[in-house]
């Protein structure tokens, strides 16, 4: 007999009170959801348990926001989909100011961000620019791809990350 989705989180809190857990077991157990629950909601609710255990996970949080963008629900919309990626921003605030040990997967998240906020890009660059320490080498030509793909950042975005690759 299957699960109701509801038992079935039940369970991974359960498990995750009494056992020592990775984020990969976290992603393994959103991946499992979807043969209970194919809507991903279940995946989504796994995943927000996952990223409340390990908030500095870079890796939790895009594949948090990777199925949150893919599986957007019918009641869903792009501020539920922003909160996300606002609070993968705060809870990561440290490994960006760090020597960035994850940086690569940094850039992928403010990355997904352009890609999932077309209309916040200036927003993003700029928090970019002020935060990430490393793989900032490239940012410029990353605005100019955007602008030639359509999207639209202000006129004063390019002095402002300059001046803020200056102070990082």
């Amino acid at each position: 007999a299957q699960e109701s989705p509801t038992a079935a989180l039940e369970h991974y809190a359960t498990l995750s009170e009494h056992c020592s857990m990775t984020p990969l077991l976290w992603i393994q157990y959103a991946i499992d959801s979807t043969t209970i629950d194919p809507s991903h909601a279940l995946a989504k609710e796994v995943m927000q348990h996952a990223t409340d255990e390990f908030p500095g996970c870079v890796l939790l949080w895009i594949y948090y926001l990777d199925i949150a963008v893919h599986y957007k629900a019918e009641d869903e919309n792009d501020e539920t989909l922003w909160e996300i990626w606002s609070n993968a921003m705060k809870a990561t605030k440290g490994i960006q100011t760090c020597s960035a040990s994850q940086p690569n997967m940094m850039l992928y998240l403010y990355q997904l961000g352009i890609k999932c906020f077309p209309h916040k890009a200036t927003e993003i660059f700029l928090q970019r620019a002020n935060s990430l320490l490393l793989g900032n080498e490239s940012i410029m030509n990353e605005v100019q791809t955007c602008v030639d793909n359509g999207v639209t950042v202000s006129s004063d975005v390019y002095p402002s990350i300059e001046d803020g690759r200056k102070f990082v």
